[in-house]
């Protein structure tokens, strides 16, 4: 399956954070990573794949504006836990994890899990936005979600809560998201999409 095929989006909650929702194999689980908010419209776009076996959520980071829709989307898709790097826990939880007065802390959290390895997705762990931060490469459909780690042209900051170093980030994405196949298409947590390769040759923060 191609990425077309494998993968819807949209812009969810009050900063219009991507989120995708990923079927990288028929018989497969449905993947939701990032649900900013707007829960209703992710249910819609993840019932258009039909019925799946089973549904996960997947966190890229612990930012509020990443997991506003998490509460109503994990009890629609009866989803018990989701999973985020352990290293954000105490930024998930933190009543300072929020923008006042537009955005408060999230509330009625679902309880959260180590990312495992599995046959859909390698996570692929760069500290720096977050020290938390993961990435999720999905091999099959060539295709890499990389939160507020790499944009089209930008990186992710290290001025927020919970944030790690920036020159670990750099590092980072340089030692493990660079090293994907050139064409590996980059979903971001925000704006728009990208390749690997692009990045590579003229992202000037990385130059």
């Amino acid at each position: 399956m191609n990425p077309e095929e494998a993968v819807r989006f949209l812009q969810a909650g009050i900063l219009g954070v991507n989120c995708y929702i990923v079927h990288p194999r028929k018989d497969g689980p449905v993947y939701v990573i990032d649900p900013g908010g707007d829960a209703d419209r992710i249910l819609k776009e993840v019932h258009s794949f039909g019925n799946a076996p089973e549904y996960r959520i997947l966190l890229t980071h612990g930012h509020f504006d990443h997991i506003g829709g998490i509460a109503e989307t994990a009890k629609a898709l009866n989803v018990a836990k989701a999973w985020m790097d352990d290293a954000d826990i105490p930024l998930y939880k933190s009543p300072l994890n929020a923008m006042e007065p537009y955005c408060p802390a999230v509330k009625e959290l679902v309880p959260t899990e180590q990312p495992p390895e599995n046959e859909d997705f390698q996570v692929i762990r760069i500290p720096g936005h977050t020290l938390g931060s993961v990435c999720y490469y999905f091999r099959e459909i060539t295709s890499v979600f990389t939160g507020d780690t790499l944009f089209h042209g930008g990186v992710g900051r290290t001025d927020l809560p919970g944030s790690g170093e920036y020159k670990d980030m750099l590092s980072g994405i340089r030692k493990k998201l660079f090293t994907l196949p050139p064409e590996t298409k980059v979903y971001p947590g925000h704006e728009s999409f990208s390749i690997i390769g692009e990045e590579k040759a003229h992202n000037p923060y990385l130059a």
